[in-house]
């Protein structure tokens, strides 16, 4: 038996969560959210652009990816392949 849950209330949505559980879990997420100060995410941010950087991570930052995505009318960046000369080619194909 679970200490925030009721098993006898089976697989019903929400149901099988005791009334403790859940005031438990809203105290959770406003100390979470209390947590998020300007301070904190100045911290967060240059933890993560170093570690970006030490480990040569190339990839988007989720808010990059985010606003790529929700570009509108704007032209997506993409990428073109390098050109390569008549020569080299054909020397890609075999007789």
């Amino acid at each position: 038996m679970g200490k925030w849950t009721l098993p006898q209330a089976e697989q019903t949505e929400f149901v099988g969560i005791k009334e403790a559980g859940i005031n438990h879990f809203n105290q959770l997420c406003l100390e979470a959210k209390a947590g998020r100060t300007a301070h904190g995410l100045a911290v967060e941010k240059l933890f993560l652009d170093k570690h970006r950087a030490d480990r040569g991570i190339q990839a988007p930052t989720f808010k990059q990816e985010k606003a790529r995505r929700h570009c509108r009318g704007g032209q997506r960046a993409v990428a073109v392949a390098p050109p390569i000369d008549a020569e080299a080619v054909q020397g890609r194909f075999v007789d």
